[in-house]
């Protein structure tokens, strides 16, 4: 049985991009978990000068930006996800981003927020009116609240007897209630308590991440997890939820440079050359299949040697991950001193070991640059190839004028229009509907202009 395709969600409070390393950072994990949009709030981004927010998996971008470098929040989104923004709206004070469209064919409103310390509930009414507005289909309402639901808040200092919730928690609450809103994660862990935010100066925990949705989203919900903190302050929320059909896209094998870089390495692939031609160079094998064949065996090679380091790699990653896991949930059940210079330790050797990534790709992109800067190479590929995707027909129109873009109905509709042209006769001539759809098509495909006497001898 094929499971549900799913999208997902990731938002995160990154706390500045403006350094190259943070960006790398954020870039480095999308890619490993490869969400279909992403929301990030306080990017410190200036309206003067937006620095570039986009990479080769993620390609569209919309911010909202302070005249300063403070707020500010994007929304990102994945190449294999078809999305058609119809509105939208930019907050100028950069604490909202709102965003209506379609998502693989799925109506959706998302809307990308950072709420003020003060007063946080009096802008959230104010920014739901206006999503209220516009909205069209199934509504995400993600971002930092800067206020928690409740009972998610935990201190290093617990006092004798309970306390009330603050005002901004119960007016939180009151607000979700009016507007039939929910908090994802709980619906997902209603006797759970984590923690999204942890505060130095305070020394507690608190949950100020949500993602709230529409009580008519909620069969859609799949899913919902809390990171852990990393390189920011805040910790990842990721939230799952079934889509229309599944993306498209698919990844190809290239070369780990660093394998013929190392000289234990080198020493290794030479060894297993001088045994590869010791072995197969006889008089019963021609000398042209032994050159052909020894490729495949050199890349089998290089494979399973950059397959081993990446295990080794992501072993010692995750044993780090696991230790900050450990170490958080001991200081989100007890708070210590100790316990929060051995989660810093941690965190600083984990950036350590980020780094090392970091520097590797540097040093692929000064080759790159120094080799193919100034030739008809790599580069120049690259660059035509943006220009390619920007020429890419994403939708197909039917009989009744209304765009595809899910690949089986584009494929019903091509089986469809080439039926009706076999059903017209065994005829050489074209009635002119015909002529005009195949007219019509090379126009919305900027193909060259072909004259009707071309196409009916195509035809």
């Amino acid at each position: 049985m094929m499971s549900k395709p799913q999208f997902q969600i990731y938002s995160l409070n990154v706390r500045g991009l403006n350094t190259p390393y943070k960006r790398h950072a954020l870039f480095r994990d999308l890619h490993k978990s490869q969400p279909a949009i992403v929301c990030l709030q306080e990017t410190h981004f200036c309206t003067r000068r937006l620095p570039s927010l986009k990479s080769r998996m993620y390609t569209e971008a919309y911010h909202s930006t302070a005249q300063t470098k403070s707020r500010g929040v994007s929304i990102l989104f994945h190449k294999d996800w078809t999305f058609v923004c119809s509105a939208q709206y930019v907050d100028p004070l950069g604490r909202l981003v709102i965003l209506v469209g379609t998502l693989n064919e799925l109506p959706i409103t998302i809307a990308n927020l950072y709420l003020p310390n003060e007063n946080p509930i009096s802008y959230l009414r104010k920014a739901y009116g206006r999503v209220k507005k516009i909205s069209s289909g199934t509504l995400f309402l993600c971002g930092d609240f800067n206020c928690t639901p409740d009972v998610d808040t935990q201190s290093s200092h617990p006092s004798s007897k309970p306390r009330s919730p603050p005002a901004s928690s119960r007016q939180l609450k009151e607000f979700m209630h009016s507007f039939e809103l929910y908090d994802t994660w709980r619906i997902c862990h209603p006797t759970t308590r984590d923690y999204t935010f942890f505060s130095h100066v305070h020394s507690s925990y608190s949950r100020i991440d949500l993602c709230l949705v529409h009580s008519s989203a909620l069969s859609r919900l799949l899913e919902a997890t809390i990171g852990i903190i990393t390189w920011s302050d805040h910790a990842p929320l990721t939230l799952t939820f079934e889509a229309a059909f599944p993306p498209r896209g698919m990844g190809n094998w290239r070369l780990n440079d660093s394998l013929i870089v190392n000289g234990d390495d080198v020493a290794n692939t030479k060894q297993l050359l001088q045994e590869y031609f010791t072995t197969n160079m006889t008089e019963d094998v021609a000398t042209s299949s032994v050159w052909l064949a020894h490729k495949a065996v050199l890349r089998g090679h290089f494979i399973q040697k950059g397959a081993q380091r990446k295990r080794r790699f992501n072993a010692r990653t995750s044993a780090l991950l696991r230790r900050i896991t450990e170490l958080e949930s001991q200081n989100k059940t007890a708070p210590a001193p100790h316990i929060i210079a051995q989660l810093t330790l941690q965190r600083r050797e984990l950036e350590h070991l980020m780094l090392q990534v970091t520097a590797r790709s540097l040093r692929r992109l000064n080759y790159a640059h120094y080799t193919q800067g100034n030739k008809p190479g790599k580069l120049l590929a690259s660059k035509l190839k943006g220009k390619r995707m920007q020429t890419n027909i994403p939708f197909l129109l039917d009989a009744n004028g209304v765009k595809i873009y899910n690949p089986a109905l584009i494929t019903d509709e091509f089986a469809r229009y080439y039926a009706s042209l076999y059903n017209l006769g065994l005829n050489n001539t074209v009635p002119t509907p015909a002529l005009d759809d195949i007219e019509l098509f090379l126009q919305t495909a900027n193909l060259p202009s072909i004259t009707t006497p071309q196409i009916t001898g195509l035809l």
